[in-house]
């Protein structure tokens, strides 16, 4: 069952370059997954980005479990290897509905 839970919020001022928002998002989440790994048990990353593969492996040695969610076309072979479970959104027809 799903609770609610605190979460993190990053802002970024809009003059940064599109590229300095990305990464800075992404060390913030890489950071959170370690960091955090104590209050979860599986990690839920939707993106297929290979530069979260360190904090995965990070993360499972300390015996989290990581699901990775994302479009297979845009995701990186190491970080599908890496899951513990692969989602491939593109097969996932049943998640979406026409609005």
């Amino acid at each position: 069952m799903l609770r609610v839970t605190p979460f993190h919020c990053v802002l970024l001022s809009m003059t940064d370059s599109t590229l300095d928002c990305n990464l800075v998002l992404d060390v913030e989440l890489a950071l959170d997954l370690v960091e955090l790994a104590d209050t979860y048990d599986t990690a839920i990353l939707v993106s297929g980005d290979g530069d979260f593969v360190p904090a995965i492996e990070r993360i499972q040695q300390l015996s989290r479990r990581v699901e990775v969610v994302s479009y297979r076309a845009t995701t990186s072979q190491k970080l599908m290897q890496l899951a513990d479970n692969y989602l491939n959104l593109e097969t996932q027809t049943s998640l979406w509905r026409v609005a």
